[in-house]
């Protein structure tokens, strides 16, 4: 299995993330917009009707002029079973600086969920509808207020050894969102920046290192969720996604993947929320 699996064994212990879930919903006669009602929450109905000529061939927010600078950086969760709440924290920093215009540009901390989402399972994982509830009701502080740990600890409500101002930065109530065609997740993506997705990793994902991944073998390791950042087609224009890990720099591409459409169930279902400025 290699180091890099061992490191992230713990994301195993609920594998499922959305894969299991959505197929548990279909088997019972579900949809999301019935989970969203049973959670709570408020899932728009058809959110977007994308024209046609509207979405391009490929986007990456990375490369958006408006968004320089709103796309951060690779991180690491370490040991710890927190893909959920780096996810969580991920994409939602990166809408906070878009939807601002720049004048939020803040790091928040997968910590803050890791602690205190009690839906999820601190470094056991988790799942990612119940994660967006914790960033509409709570939110999250900043990296600053409370870094990483690599381990759950006690939801304490302030700021660690630091002067920074527990401050939380959340979601309006009512936004959020699960979109399951590749269509809504690319106009959402391009309109409202990054999402996050849960995928099926595969034993030979751990090895990738460039290219457009697909899997080459039956045995899965678990499940594992990312931040999802744009798509573009090979030259059999066959649609790929753009992704980033946070399994630090080092790993894949630079800690980025591109893996094709329709694999690992990775575009199964796009989860996302709109900042609350």
């Amino acid at each position: 299995m290699g180091l890099r699996m061992n490191s992230r064994a713990s994301d195993q212990i609920i594998p499922n993330l959305y894969n299991d879930m959505n197929n548990f919903l279909h088997n019972f006669g579900f949809d999301f917009k019935e989970l969203a009602k049973i959670m709570g929450d408020y899932l728009p109905e058809n959110p977007f009707k994308p024209k046609t000529g509207v979405i391009p061939a490929s986007f990456d927010a990375r490369l958006k002029p408006e968004w320089s600078g709103c796309i951060h950086s690779v991180r690491d969760q370490k040991t710890c079973g927190s893909c959920w709440a780096f996810s969580s924290a991920g994409f939602l920093e990166d809408r906070l600086c878009i939807a601002s215009n720049k004048a939020i540009n803040v790091r928040l901390s997968p910590q803050d969920m890791v602690n205190c989402d009690y839906n999820n399972y601190g470094c056991n994982g988790g799942f990612l509808a119940p994660s967006l509830t914790y960033l509409i009701s709570d939110g999250l502080v900043s990296e600053d207020c409370l870094p990483y740990k690599n381990s759950a600890g006690l939801c304490s409500y302030k700021c660690e050894g630091t002067s920074s101002q527990y401050k939380k930065y959340s979601c309006k109530p009512g936004t959020m969102t699960i979109l399951t065609s590749s269509e809504q997740i690319k106009q959402d993506i391009m309109t409202n920046g990054p999402m996050m997705v849960g995928f099926t990793v595969y034993d030979d994902f751990m090895s990738y290192s460039s290219g457009i991944y697909e899997p080459t073998v039956t045995s899965v390791a678990g499940g594992h969720a990312v931040k999802i950042i744009g798509w573009d087609h090979d030259g059999s224009n066959r649609l790929f996604w753009i992704c980033q890990n946070q399994w630090s720099s080092l790993w894949g591409d630079q800690g980025y993947f591109k893996i094709y459409a329709g694999k690992a169930g990775l575009d199964s279902a796009g989860f996302a929320c709109i900042p609350d400025l």
